[in-house]
């Protein structure tokens, strides 16, 4: 699916969200604490090097559940990479770093799997933007390299869409642990690098993410 065509599902999902959420009788807030394992997914274009690989990062969500089945929520994260940049063996070395802050809106549909409600199963679609900051430091190691050096750093807002699954347990009256899965699609993007010497051109890439949280709600 196309990230176009992602956002425009879950835009059209969470809308429906919202208007059967309106008839709710009861708006229970709440807010959870994550601890992230994300995969970058980045790939670039020309080059196989590329700041991915599994990372772990935090994640915030705080949002209301109505009648404790649909859930409109607001989650923001940080997860940051590293990986080789423009290496070339006894000339120069480098690497390059990536930083990804997500700021999602979701819709999600709560199913209970007893029926005083303490385990429940959700799923929905998430959509909204990824702020990420590219780094890249080359460094001369010996003769015959007469390219830039030093540190640069370019950002960009990245569209993304997709969904999340998960579990969610309570304990007590206001406290609760989950766990879930989310992908999304984001958008590539275009990195300037040493004042526009380089460049840096990555696609647009799946980005997959497991989570564990507790919760608080009211």
């Amino acid at each position: 699916m196309q990230t176009t065509q992602a956002i425009a599902f879950a835009f059209l999902i969470s809308l429906a969200g919202l208007a059967s959420a309106a008839m709710a009788e009861t708006v229970t807030p709440f807010v959870q604490a994550e601890a992230t394992y994300t995969d970058s997914g980045l790939k670039y274009k020309g080059s196989t090097f590329a700041p991915n690989g599994y990372e772990l990062g935090t994640g915030l969500t705080g949002g209301v559940l109505f009648d404790q089945k649909h859930e409109i929520s607001l989650s923001t994260g940080y997860t940051k990479w590293t990986g080789p940049h423009n290496v070339v063996v006894g000339v120069a070395d480098g690497h390059s770093t990536a930083e990804q802050v997500p700021l999602l809106l979701n819709y999600r549909y709560h199913l209970p799997l007893d029926a005083k409600g303490r385990f429940t199963v959700f799923a929905g679609p998430s959509v909204g933007f990824i702020h990420e900051k590219h780094t890249q430091t080359i460094v001369k190691l010996g003769g015959g390299y007469v390219g830039p050096t030093g540190e640069t750093s370019d950002s960009d807002w990245k569209f993304a869409g997709g969904g999340t699954v998960g579990l969610n347990a309570k304990i007590g009256k206001a406290w609760s642990v989950g766990a879930a899965a989310q992908l999304l699609e984001a958008s590539g993007s275009t990195y300037s690098e040493y004042g526009g010497l380089a460049h840096t051109t990555e696609k647009s890439s799946l980005r997959p993410s497991f989570a564990l949280s507790a919760g608080y709600s009211w």
